[in-house]
């Protein structure tokens, strides 16, 4: 779907993002006493947001120092923290699994994209290898760690989440299309483990 822009044109968006976008808006009109500024140069406008790049913000607004260990130390307590802690321990130690599993997922996509260029019919070959995709891809969406990784991952396959499932009149190349975008899916899951793993690491180590 398309909405408006901070700038007037359309951009582009998602069914889940307009509803969120929506009940963002309904939040800040029955709020009308909070000013709300959004600082991003680019995407949908907010109604009621008000536009202000992000280092007048920080120049105008941020001009008292926090002191994180008290907001800390205020914000949880020790059982709560150990809820937490335990909560990213365990999305650690899953990383590695997601990013194995998501491996073979970009291997099984790149046997089908092969197996399509040579057949145009479906063989046994292609049903087997979609069935242990699909129960890749199952298991892969109940990992615990995915949802700290889903919003990173949407952003970075954006795209191909738009076109993957976009067909034409041409059966065999839209499963070649289908399959390249699915690769490029799971290359960002594997990107952002990469990427959060470290960050991860460090505030486990730091709670």
């Amino acid at each position: 779907i398309y909405v408006e822009g901070i700038d007037g044109k359309q951009v582009r968006s998602r069914y889940d993002w307009y509803e969120f976008l929506r009940w963002f808006e309904d939040k800040i009109s029955s709020n009308p006493d909070v000013d709300v500024i959004d600082t991003k140069d680019k995407g949908a406008k907010i109604s009621g947001t008000k536009i202000m790049p992000l280092k007048e913000v920080i120049d105008n607004y941020c001009n008292v120092s926090i002191n994180y260990s008290d907001t800390y130390n205020y914000t949880f307590n020790d059982s709560e923290l150990e809820k937490v802690k335990g909560y990213f321990e365990k999305g650690y130690e899953e990383l590695d699994l997601l990013k194995e599993k998501a491996e073979k997922a970009r291997d099984l996509c790149n046997n089908q994209i092969e197996e399509y260029k040579k057949n145009q019919e479906e063989t046994y070959l292609s049903m087997q290898n979609y069935k242990k995709l699909s129960k890749l891809n199952k298991e892969i969406g109940e990992m615990s760690v995915y949802n700290l990784l889903d919003s990173y991952i949407t952003v970075a396959a954006a795209n191909e989440l738009a076109g993957l499932y976009r067909f034409s009149d041409n059966e065999q190349e839209d499963r070649i299309l289908t399959y390249n975008k699915s690769n490029a899916i799971f290359k960002a899951i594997i990107d952002a483990v990469d990427f959060v793993k470290p960050l991860l690491g460090k505030s486990v180590e730091q709670i």
